[in-house]
Parts: structure tokens; C-alpha cells; sequence
């Protein structure tokens, strides 16, 4: 049996999962190759809300951007310099929280790769948890930002704010464990 009979026939014993169909039959001429492939992509029911929580980081990252630049303005760091030097943030609270908002945006770009690929896969088998982990990460990032663009790093975690990080946290170990299982389970076939 071919790797796509056995994709089709497993799709059709998923009884728990709405079914996602992309057939490309037909690819529009700036893809036409030789032959024609098609491609069944399943996904489980609620995979919707993994995407919405994965697209609700934009908001918070445009958000970010543009307290960066009003913050970068009012202290007069040019560009292309990332912070303010030690002294101009000792000499002028413009500046220290020019760097306070900077690394709050910062931090938050850091940690992407593992919000999303972990959101992206983790939703593979456990939509709703990985779309609350997302959720959680992105209003935790909002209540960090808050905070550390306060001029005080020390309170950038005060409320809330390390959700995120154990957000992070969980998101690494559900889609380990959820790559874990769909290995083993091709191991196994």
C-alpha cells in the first residue's frame, strides 16, 4: 500500500476530526508541473482556533512596533543604534524606557519560532490546548510590555507577565511529545 493509500485510509477512520480537504488538481500555471499530484491535508476539528491564535500574535507585534518607534522618538536614538548606550539611559528617562519598550519587543520577537512552530504542531492533536497555550502567550506579552515599558524591568513579570514564558514551556513539550507519538506511530506501521 502507498504512502497515499495509507494517508486516505487513515483519514477516513478519523471519525472525531472535521476534515479539511485541499485538492491541488488543478495548479494554476506559475506551479503547473508534469504531472499531476494531489494532496489531502486533515485537520482536526478546532485547528481554526490554532490559526486564530496564531494570528493573533500580529496585532500584538504591530502593537510593540509602534511603541517602539514613539518611544525611540521621544528619546532621539537614531537609527540604525538598537539601544540607547548605559549613559544616555542613566542621563534621560526617554531613553531608559526607549530601551525598556526595545527589549520588551525584543524579548517577544525572541520567542516566536517557539510560539509558533509549538502552536502550529501542537494543534496537530491537541487543538484547543495549543490554541490556549498561544492565547495565553499573547495576552501575557501584552501585560509584560505594559510593565517593562513602565521604566521599571524589575516588574516586567509582576502580573502575570511570565505566563508566557511558561506558555513557551508547554507549547516545546506538547509538540515534542505530539512529533513523539506521530514517529512512533509511522515507526510502527
Amino acid at each position: 500500500m502507498t504512502w497515499q493509500r495509507r494517508l486516505i485510509h487513515a483519514a477516513s477512520r478519523v471519525h472525531a476530526y472535521q476534515n479539511y480537504s485541499l485538492r491541488f488538481n488543478n495548479p494554476p500555471p506559475a506551479f503547473e508541473t508534469t504531472s499531476t499530484m494531489s494532496v489531502t491535508l486533515v485537520l482536526p476539528q478546532g485547528y481554526t482556533y490554532v490559526l486564530a491564535s496564531a494570528v493573533s500574535i500580529l496585532p500584538l507585534l504591530t502593537w510593540q512596533t509602534y511603541r517602539v518607534g514613539k518611544a525611540r522618538a521621544a528619546s532621539g536614538i537614531k537609527y540604525p543604534q538598537l539601544y540607547a548606550e548605559k549613559a544616555e539611559a542613566e542621563a534621560s528617562k526617554e531613553a531608559l524606557l526607549f530601551n525598556c519598550m526595545q527589549r520588551a519587543h525584543q524579548n517577544t520577537v525572541e520567542l516566536l519560532p517557539i510560539i509558533l512552530l509549538g502552536t502550529l504542531v501542537t494543534g496537530l492533536s491537541h487543538p484547543y490546548i495549543a490554541a490556549s497555550l498561544c492565547t495565553t502567550f499573547v495576552i501575557s506579552r501584552a501585560i509584560y510590555t505594559i510593565e517593562y515599558a513602565a521604566g521599571n524591568p524589575s516588574r516586567r513579570n509582576a502580573r502575570g507577565g511570565a505566563f508566557g514564558i511558561y506558555s513557551a514551556g508547554m507549547l516545546m513539550m506538547t509538540a515534542t511529545w505530539t512529533v513523539g507519538r506521530m514517529l512512533f506511530a509511522e515507526l510502527s506501521s
